[in-house]
């Protein structure tokens, strides 16, 4: 009984942690915004002025799924080194608590804070973790909840 509990709340959060944006394509251009890192520095993103491809990460401390795909950035960030920039975007509202997560779990790549979800607004992200990937052209090519094959196909396409 407890396992068909488990399978059914675990399906239910995969239902309804759905991004619009998540579906194939097209997608809309990427939307600028500014912000405040967790170290407290301004933080400005230019998608019109872009020298590499650029991967958006929003994420929150409370969120499970998010500590699992921080494993998975981090690889990534040392794969693609030079050739990609990542930023991630917390939605958490404690900003104390996002940047100790984010110490602890060693991400090599700033996070601002978006305790009012402001920008994850403009992305139309419904739920943790969303990864947006966007060209050098500020064109959004690929929205997804992990770093999978589906991912790893419009990575190799926009590093090429």
């Amino acid at each position: 009984m407890q396992s068909r509990l488990r399978t059914l709340a675990f399906c239910f959060c995969l239902v309804g942690s759905v991004n619009p944006l998540a579906a194939a394509g097209p997608y809309p251009d990427a939307v600028p915004f500014r912000g405040t890192t967790l170290a407290g520095e301004a933080f400005s993103f230019e998608p019109d002025r872009l020298q590499k491809p650029a991967l958006a990460v929003f994420w929150a401390s409370w969120c499970k799924e998010c500590r699992y795909e921080f494993h998975e950035l981090k690889k990534l960030n040392a794969e693609t080194q030079g050739r990609l920039d990542i930023y991630g975007v917390t939605v958490d509202t404690d900003i104390d608590e996002a940047a100790a997560i984010s110490k602890r779990a060693g991400l090599p790549y700033i996070s601002v804070f978006d305790p009012d979800a402001r920008i994850a607004a403009l992305y139309k992200v419904q739920a943790t973790p969303t990864i947006v990937l966007i060209d050098r052209a500020g064109k959004v090519r690929h929205v997804g909840h992990r770093v999978d094959n589906a991912f790893h196909t419009a990575l190799s396409e926009v590093l090429d």
